[in-house]
């Protein structure tokens, strides 16, 4: 055989083995324990925000690296069968291992979450990290025991603003306006300011703000920054005034069945993915509203005395979250926003 012709057949025998080698990182080997990751709808998809999917494929290539011939995860992508709670019957019905599940969506399980949805409740992401990490919270991830649920970790939407026909600077600014609330926003502030909620689909957003269907909206600095919502209305004001995220959750009757071993190993992987996952959703924020910033449209920021009135004006929101350990909650958002 020539030198040349042995040399690509050699070549040839390599980059077949390296495509099995691929195909097999790819796939669950046998002996390796299958997480099914169930990836429902992202309300934030369609804004080029969708934490979930990018949450879902990092836990994929990671964990089937590094703990190769040990576990492995699969993702189960169904946008109408692992939707809202129904990812909850996945879980409990051994048809799914591992999942998303949008914080507000919780509140249906354990009241408590809902402090997350309150509007005005956190400063900035750092308040929120610094919330999710306290005992309260804790308790909160540990209490959805009892639906056959373990919470990992808070992953990071981000936060929505408000941008109005004039400048917002004051709760007075919206007050009776017309008020097309975002996908996702779940904070009660337009009820709390007695706007008129307009149902407007996305791809008519723009023209109804143009023609005054919609006079003041909340939405995502990346939406913002991808669309052209932030430059017909006069400027964005920072508001912060809806957070929306989700928790990383495990099946109970998973967990309980893994070695200690492979518990302690996949608790040190989610712990390091959610931090990765929630730097990444808070740089894609920064980048966005300089986009916005950049492209000439004001940016208002709130001062501490005009976010306590913008609070007080949502305080009957406030008044109505009941929970069985809610003055704990109050305590630990109120010192969550404390820091920086």
């Amino acid at each position: 055989m020539r030198p040349a012709l042995r040399f690509a057949m050699l070549a040839l025998s390599v980059l077949a083995a390296l495509g099995m080698i691929s195909a097999a990182h790819a796939r669950c080997q046998t002996g390796e324990v299958k997480l099914r990751f169930a990836q429902g709808a992202d309300q934030q998809e369609a804004a080029g925000q969708s934490v979930r999917g990018r949450l879902a494929r990092l836990l994929s290539s990671t964990i089937n690296a590094e703990l190769q011939g040990r576990a492995c995860v699969e993702i189960l992508k169904d946008a109408t069968r692992y939707d809202g709670l129904l990812v909850v019957n996945a879980l409990t019905g051994n048809e799914a291992d591992l999942a998303a599940i949008d914080l507000a969506n919780l509140a249906a399980l354990e009241p408590g979450f809902q402090v997350l949805g309150l509007p005005l409740a956190f400063r900035n992401l750092r308040a929120v990290d610094r919330f999710a990490v306290s005992p309260p919270m804790k308790a909160l991830s540990a209490s959805i025991k009892k639906a056959g649920l373990l919470g990992l970790g808070v992953v990071h939407g981000g936060f929505f603003q408000l941008s109005g026909k004039r400048p917002v600077i004051n709760p007075s600014d919206v007050l009776g306006l017309r008020f097309r609330r975002a996908s996702g926003d779940a904070s009660g502030l337009g009820n709390a300011l007695r706007t008129v909620a307009q149902t407007v689909a996305d791809a008519d957003l723009v023209a109804a703000m143009g023609d005054g269907r919609v006079e003041v909206q909340s939405n995502t600095w990346v939406a913002l920054g991808r669309g052209q919502h932030g430059k017909i209305h006069d400027g964005v004001t920072v508001t912060n005034h809806a957070y929306f995220g989700t928790l990383l959750t495990v099946s109970e009757r998973f967990w309980d069945a893994q070695s200690p071993n492979l518990r302690r190993d996949l608790m040190g992987i989610f712990d390091r993915l959610v931090r990765q996952t929630n730097f990444e959703t808070a740089r894609r924020e920064r980048a966005a509203k300089r986009f916005v910033v950049r492209s000439g449209v004001p940016v208002r920021a709130l001062t501490r005395a005009q976010r306590l009135r913008w609070r007080a004006a949502v305080q009957s929101v406030w008044d109505v979250f009941q929970a069985p350990n809610k003055e704990a909650l109050l305590t630990a958002v109120e010192l969550a926003n404390r820091g920086p």
